[in-house]
């Protein structure tokens, strides 16, 4: 299981904690970035959580999900650009989804059947 402190927060979020943290050291200056970086701040409502990907049991795919995550954060580095991990994602969740459907409909073909399911 993978832990993720603040995964839930928004990209709005992450792109102001990546790029503008600590604006206060450059002294003088700093009152000006403050009112650029809100200026050019475009809002981007989705969380690291929402590039989970989860498998027809609900169970997460961690190596995936992180491969995702962390992915988007590092689009997010000076350049606030959101970047369509999540069609990926949901593009492995259906992949999860019509698996699993097949899986079980040919386990229940072959106990009509009366024997072992097909892998045709």
């Amino acid at each position: 299981k993978k832990t993720i402190p603040c995964e839930d927060k928004s990209f709005d979020y992450w792109y102001g904690d990546l790029n503008h943290s600590g604006l206060d050291r450059f002294e003088e200056a700093s009152e000006k970035y403050k009112l650029i970086v809100n200026e050019i701040k475009k809002p981007i409502n989705t969380s690291l959580s929402e590039l989970r990907v989860i498998d027809s049991e609900g169970n997460e795919n961690v190596m995936l999900s992180l491969t995702f995550q962390l992915n988007q954060l590092l689009m997010l580095i000076n350049n606030p650009m959101y970047f369509p991990h999540k069609a990926y994602v949901n593009m492995f969740n259906g992949v999860n989804k019509t698996f699993a459907k097949t899986i079980s409909s040919g386990s229940k073909k072959a106990k009509k059947a009366g024997g072992a399911p097909s892998h045709e």
